[in-house]
């Protein structure tokens, strides 16, 4: 209930939408590969709102999470932001907490996908030598909100819109970017491809993009 009466305030903050503007792209299972193997801390349920082609609201649902023991918790919690560059925590428990502004770090740490090759270990390496792949978009957005790491990039075709709105506009809320492999601008527009082809960028620190786009914008997507 706290949710929706903030996705209605989120509406009567803005000028009046026109519908056929808005997408709202939902993935009612993100992590499916983490699902079948068991990592239930991989998956989570994304949906994101756009408007006029942009991220404008996102809503993931994290069910369980892995304590300091490394022990798989069921703890349901619900992380939402929107335009208003406000992000919040809604806990199991009901309370609200605002998440905090995220680090400005010039250090990349970097969170790269399962899907391993000895190409992309190579590129990631030159961003970082901090690197951990963790499956599921989401849950990589997800762990961006700690401070542990600040940075994903996905050098892979393998995502989709349905898979990034959410984080994006979440990410952004919290003056992070999200972009293409190339730096250029994802967008959701209803007749978008729904394949995220160029791959993306997500940085919690905008200003460490032209770092990270000097080893991405040549990049070569493999299949």
């Amino acid at each position: 209930g706290v949710v929706i009466r903030d996705v209605q305030m989120f509406y009567k903050q803005q000028h009046e939408l026109e519908l056929n503007k808005v997408c709202v792209w939902v993935d009612p299972l993100d992590g499916t590969n983490g699902f079948c193997s068991g990592n239930l801390d991989e998956i989570t349920v994304l949906i994101g709102l756009s408007y006029e082609g942009k991220a404008r609201l996102g809503i993931i649902g994290v069910p369980y999470y892995r304590d300091e023991h490394h022990n798989l918790v069921y703890c349901p919690k619900i992380i939402y932001g929107d335009a208003s560059n406000m992000v919040y925590e809604l806990a199991q428990n009901g309370n609200i907490s605002q998440l905090p502004q995220p680090s400005t770090t010039k250090e990349i740490r970097l969170i790269g996908s399962k899907h391993r090759s000895q190409k992309l270990d190579e590129t990631l390496a030159q961003i970082s030598p901090c690197v951990v792949s963790i499956g599921g978009c989401g849950a990589k957005f997800i762990r961006l909100l700690g401070s542990e790491f600040n940075s994903i990039v996905n050098l892979s075709n393998k995502s989709s819109r349905w898979d990034t709105c959410a984080g994006h506009a979440i990410i952004s809320a919290l003056g992070g970017v999200v972009c293409t492999l190339q730096g250029t601008e994802i967008s959701y527009e209803e007749s978008s491809c729904p394949t995220n082809e160029q791959g993306f960028v997500c940085l919690m620190n905008r200003e460490l993009l032209p770092q990270v786009l000097a080893v991405t914008c040549n990049f070569e997507i493999e299949g």
